[in-house]
């Protein structure tokens, strides 16, 4: 069977010693260097989502920290808040009350 083109001696050496493997090589060091682009960016981007959860939990974790704060202060008052109900307070009823046993004295130009 003939083929198409008859294929030289020379072409054939041409391609098994030379290009094949030169091609081989050169493929294997771009598919190397897209390996490694790719890597370096999908680490980046690894980067920035573990930033971002971090920022997502920072913020949860604080917020959780404030309701609990908040709760134990709403706590702390109200137990003030009642027992400084339960103490007896006395209301003053009458101004002569309010003076809590102390006489003001007021003189006069004329005791003088």
């Amino acid at each position: 069977m003939e083929t198409m083109f008859q294929q030289k001696n020379s072409a054939v050496w041409f391609c098994t010693v030379f290009f094949i493997p030169s091609s081989l090589l050169f493929l294997s060091f771009f598919l190397a260097q897209v390996a490694k682009s790719y890597i370096h960016l999908h680490s980046s981007y690894v980067v920035q989502w573990e930033r971002r959860i971090r920022r997502k939990n920072e913020k949860k974790r604080a917020k959780a920290e404030r309701a609990k704060e908040a709760q134990q202060n709403a706590e702390v008052a109200s137990k003030s808040a009642e027992n400084a109900a339960s103490d007896d307070v006395k209301v003053p009823s009458s101004p002569d009350e309010e003076n809590n046993g102390f006489n003001t004295i007021s003189y006069t130009e004329e005791e003088e």
